[in-house]
C-alpha cells in the first residue's frame, strides 16, 4: 500500500510549486494589426507596444478554453520556474496553459506570489484571482495575491501569453511563501511513481566520466549522448560516458514512451582544451569543411563557410543553393540578417558570382530594412554595439553599390543611404576610439565586431578604413592583455554560458589564428575567415602583451576594469561602482540614443550595486584556463536556461566590487522584488590540484598559485548540471573576499594558516566589508531607471 504522503507532491520550503500539468508551448508569428513600426524610430518602444497589444487580448480569455487541451506532467526540476524561454528570430506570440492541484487540510486563504515577465491570468475554484497584463522584457514582475482554498482539493489554472522576440522570457513561478501545511495534488497521475523517478533522476551524479545510477527499478530510464540513445533499464549502478562526449541527458518515459522527466549533466573532466596543428590555414580549412552554422531553432547561416570554400577554390554547386537559403533569411529579416549581409559583401567584393545570383542579391538588398527609422515590422536588433556598426556599414556599402536605385523600406536613393551610413560609421568609430567598447572583451562578440571592422578596413573610404584599423588593433591588444595560460580571462560586457570554459569561447578560435600553439575553439568559428580574405595584419605586440605580467586599471565604455596578472595567477574584475564615476556620452544625438537603447536592453556598463543585471560578467580569479572561480547571482535556480542573465552568466542583481591588486571584495544585497535569494560560486574542484574548506574559507591550489575565498555565509555544495563545481550561499546579503597569491606546494599550509588568522571584518547591519588594509567598502544600492524595459 502506498503511504498517504506519497500520494502528493511536497511543497518545498522555498514555497515554489515545481509540479504542474502543462500544455505544449504554442507559438505563432505575430505582426501587429494596429501598428506600423515606421512610427517607432525606437525599436524597444515598438516591441513594448506589441507586448501591450498582446496583453489587451487577455480580456477575452476564458478558463473554458483550457477544456480539452492536451495537458501532461511537467516538473521544473531544481528550478523555481516553468521556463520555456527560447530565441525567436522573428516576432511570435507564445501561449501556455498550466494546472496544478493544491490540497489544503482546512478552508483557508494563503498569500501567494506570481513571478513572470509575461501576461498571466490565474483562476482557482472557478474564480479569476489575478490579471497580470503589464508584460515587460525586464525586470521580472512580482504579483502578490490572496489564494482562497477550500478544504481538500483546489485546482489552480494559469494562462500565460506574451511576445517572443530574440531572447524571450516565457517564465512563470508560483510561490506560496508561508504555507507549510499544503501539498500538491495532481489528480489522475501516478504521483508515487513520479516522485520515485524524480528523486532517482536527481540522485545521478558524475565522477570523471562515470555516472552513478540510482538503485532500484530503472525500466523507462534512458540516456542520450552524441546523437545516440541508450536504455539503462538493465544497467548496473555505474555508466561510463564514452569519450569524446562531454554531456549526457537522462530521462524517464512512461508506458506510452512519452518523456516524463529529463536532466542534462556535464562530465566536466571531459571538457578539455582542444589543440590543432597547421596554424591559421588549418583554422580556415575547418571553417571551409563545415557546411553551415546553426544560429537559432531551424535557422542556419552558410555564407561565411561558403566564403571559406571560395578562399580555397573549392566552392561547389550546392554552395549557390546555400547562399540562396541565406538570402531567404535576409528577405524575412530574421534577427542577425546583418551578420549575413556582412558576409555577402565580403564574398561579392572578393570573388565572382553568377549574374542570376547577383540579381537576387540586389533585390534582397533593396528590400532590406537598414535601421529603425525605416518602415517595417520585424525583430531585428539594431542597437547593440556590434549590430549597430554592422547596420551602418552595410547601409553605406550597399548604397554605394546601387546609387540610383530606390531602397524600398526608406524610399531613399542608394546615394543618400550611403551618405547616412558613412556618417553613422564615423560617429560609431569616433565614439569607440574615445571611450572604448561597451561590449568590452566579450568573448562571444569580439569576433563579430571585428568582422564588421575588417569590412571597413578593406572596402570603406580611407578615413573610415584608417580609424577602423586603429580600433581593430586596440581591441585585439586589450584582449591580449587579458590572456592567461593561453585563454582570455577577463570581465566582459556580455557573456554566455561558455564563460565557464574560457578555452571554448568564440574568441579562442581567434587566439589560435594569432598564436597557433594555443587551444582552438570552433564556437561560431565562421567569423575568422574574414581575416583570411582581408589585407589586415595583426599588431606585432600581441604576443608580448599576452605573456607579460601586468597590474593596471583602465576604462572601456563606462566600465572600470582592474587587471592583476602574474605568472601564477590572474585576478581581474570590474569595479562597482567605478571609482572615477565616468559616464561616456557621444556628442551626436542619434548615436547617444542608440547607445541608450543598447544600455537599456543589453544591460548597462555603468556598473553599480543593486542595479538589475543582464549579461555582464564581473570577473575571475584563475590559476589556469581551467582552474578558476567566479561568483554570480543567477536568474533562476537551475542551469541551461534560455534566459539572459542565465544561471552562470550575468547577474540578476549587480554586486558591489572593489579590487586592489591581488585582493577583491564583493557584496551582494538582493532586494525583495527578486525571486532568487542565493548567490553561488563556480569552483570546479576536479580542475585544481587541491581544494580545501575551513569554516567560511575555501582554498584552491594549482601549480604555484593559490586562491583563498572567504564568504560571510557558509557555502553549501550543490549539484545541478555537474558534480563538485558549485557552492551556494543562501540569503539576501552575502559578502565575499578573495586573495590570490603565488604559493609553492610546500607553503600551502602556511598560506592557509595566515588566512585563517586574519579574516576580513564583515558588519552585516552596516553592510561593511574590510580587510583592514586594502579593501574598505560599505554597500550602497543605486537606482537605474534604464534597466526597466
Amino acid at each position: 500500500m502506498i503511504p498517504d504522503d506519497m500520494m502528493y507532491f511536497p511543497l518545498e520550503k522555498d514555497g515554489f510549486i515545481r509540479d504542474f500539468l502543462a500544455t505544449p508551448l504554442k507559438s505563432k508569428g505575430y505582426i501587429s494589426p494596429t501598428a506600423d513600426s515606421r512610427h517607432f524610430s525606437d525599436q524597444l518602444a515598438y516591441e513594448a507596444y506589441l507586448r501591450q497589444e498582446i496583453g489587451r487580448q487577455l480580456a477575452g480569455v476564458s478558463e473554458k478554453e483550457a477544456d480539452g487541451l492536451p495537458f501532461s506532467y511537467f516538473s521544473t526540476g531544481h528550478d523555481y520556474f516553468v521556463d520555456q524561454s527560447d530565441f525567436y528570430s522573428t516576432p511570435v506570440q507564445n501561449t501556455l496553459w498550466l494546472k496544478t492541484g493544491i490540497y489544503s487540510p482546512v478552508k483557508q486563504t494563503v498569500s501567494a506570489v506570481l513571478w513572470t515577465y509575461q501576461n498571466v491570468l490565474v483562476w482557482c475554484g472557478g474564480s479569476l484571482l489575478l490579471q497580470a497584463t503589464d508584460s515587460r522584457y525586464k525586470p521580472i514582475g512580482r504579483y502578490p495575491f490572496s489564494l482562497p482554498l477550500a478544504e481538500g482539493y483546489n485546482e489552480v489554472l494559469i494562462y500565460m501569453t506574451g511576445l517572443g522576440v530574440r531572447d524571450s522570457r516565457d517564465i512563470l513561478g508560483l510561490q506560496l511563501p508561508a504555507a507549510p501545511d499544503l501539498r500538491l495534488d495532481l489528480q489522475g497521475l501516478p504521483v508515487a511513481e513520479l516522485r520515485r523517478k524524480k528523486e532517482l533522476l536527481f540522485q545521478i551524479n558524475c565522477r570523471e566520466n562515470f555516472f552513478s545510477l540510482p538503485a532500484g527499478d530503472k525500466n523507462g530510464l534512458f540516456v542520450t549522448y552524441s546523437g545516440q540513445t541508450l536504455s539503462l533499464a538493465n544497467h548496473s549502478q555505474t555508466w561510463e560516458l564514452p569519450a569524446p562526449a562531454t554531456e549526457a541527458e537522462f530521462y524517464w518515459t512512461d508506458e506510452n514512451d512519452q518523456v516524463l522527466l529529463r536532466r542534462k549533466l556535464e562530465a566536466i573532466s571531459q571538457i578539455r582544451p582542444r589543440y590543432i596543428a597547421g596554424g591559421a590555414d588549418a583554422v580556415y580549412r575547418l571553417i571551409a569543411e563545415k557546411k553551415r552554422q546553426p544560429r537559432a531553432t531551424g535557422i542556419f547561416f552558410s555564407v561565411y563557410h561558403v566564403l571559406a570554400r571560395y578562399y580555397f577554390g573549392k566552392q561547389t554547386a550546392e554552395d549557390l543553393q546555400l547562399l540562396r537559403e541565406d538570402l531567404k533569411l535576409i528577405r524575412q529579416r530574421v534577427d542577425c540578417s546583418d551578420f549575413l549581409i556582412i558576409g555577402f559583401l565580403r564574398l561579392m567584393k572578393k570573388y565572382s558570382l553568377p549574374q542570376d545570383l547577383l540579381d537576387e542579391i540586389k533585390e534582397s538588398f533593396l528590400d532590406f530594412r537598414y535601421f529603425m527609422d525605416e518602415a517595417g515590422q520585424d525583430g531585428m536588433c539594431f542597437f547593440s554595439e556590434n549590430h549597430s556598426l554592422m547596420f551602418y556599414a552595410i547601409q553605406m556599402m550597399i548604397g554605394e553599390m546601387y546609387p540610383n536605385d530606390i531602397f524600398r523600406c526608406s524610399g531613399r536613393t542608394g546615394t543618400l543611404q550611403a551618405q547616412i551610413g558613412a556618417a553613422r560609421c564615423r560617429l560609431w568609430l569616433a565614439d569607440v576610439a574615445e571611450n572604448g567598447t561597451e561590449e568590452f572583451n566579450s568573448a562571444g562578440y569580439l569576433s563579430v565586431t571585428l568582422a564588421a571592422l575588417l569590412l571597413l578596413v578593406d572596402f570603406a573610404p580611407k578615413d573610415i578604413a584608417a580609424l577602423a584599423q586603429s580600433i581593430t588593433d586596440q581591441l585585439l591588444q586589450q584582449a591580449a592583455t587579458h590572456v592567461f595560460d593561453g585563454s582570455v580571462i577577463s570581465p566582459q560586457g556580455r557573456v554566455y554560458r561558455d564563460v565557464l570554459y574560457p578555452y571554448r569561447q568564440t574568441v579562442q578560435g581567434l587566439l589560435c589564428l594569432i598564436f597557433p600553439e594555443l587551444p582552438y575553439s570552433d564556437r561560431e568559428c565562421m567569423w575568422n575567415i574574414c581575416f583570411a580574405t582581408s589585407a589586415y595584419r595583426f599588431p606585432a605586440d600581441l604576443r608580448s602583451l599576452a605573456q607579460t605580467p601586468v597590474s593596471k586599471t583602465y576604462f572601456s565604455g563606462n566600465a572600470e576594469v582592474t587587471l592583476h596578472k602574474t605568472e601564477d595567477y590572474i585576478l581581474t574584475s570590474v569595479q562597482s561602482p567605478a571609482s572615477a564615476g565616468r559616464r561616456s556620452q557621444p556628442a551626436d544625438s542619434e548615436q547617444e540614443a542608440v547607445k541608450l537603447l543598447n544600455e537599456k536592453f543589453h544591460g548597462t556598463t555603468n556598473f553599480r550595486p543593486g542595479v538589475y543585471g543582464y549579461q555582464q560578467h564581473f570577473g575571475y580569479a584563475a590559476l589556469s584556463k581551467e582552474a578558476l572561480l567566479f561568483i554570480n547571482h543567477p536568474s533562476g535556480a537551475a542551469d541551461f536556461t534560455g534566459m539572459r542573465p542565465g544561471y552562470w552568466y550575468g547577474n540578476g542583481i549587480m554586486p558591489m566590487t572593489m579590487q586592489r591588486q591581488n585582493r577583491l571584495g564583493v557584496i551582494y544585497q538582493i532586494p525583495d522584488d527578486y525571486p532568487v535569494t542565493f548567490t553561488h560560486i563556480y569552483l570546479p574542484a576536479v580542475k585544481f590540484d587541491e581544494v580545501r574548506r575551513e569554516g567560511l574559507w575555501t582554498f584552491a591550489f594549482f601549480g604555484q598559485g593559490a586562491i583563498a575565498l572567504w564568504s560571510s555565509v557558509l557555502p553549501e555544495p550543490f549539484d545541478d548540471a555537474f558534480t563538485g563545481c558549485e557552492l551556494r550561499c543562501y540569503g539576501k546579503q552575502t559578502a565575499f573576499y578573495i586573495i590570490c597569491e603565488s604559493v609553492v606546494s610546500e607553503q600551502r599550509e602556511e598560506f592557509i594558516k595566515s588566512c585563517l588568522a586574519a579574516p576580513p571584518h564583515w558588519d552585516n547591519s552596516q553592510l561593511l566589508l574590510s580587510d583592514h588594509s586594502q579593501i574598505e567598502m560599505r554597500y550602497k544600492a543605486y537606482p537605474d531607471d534604464t534597466q526597466y524595459v
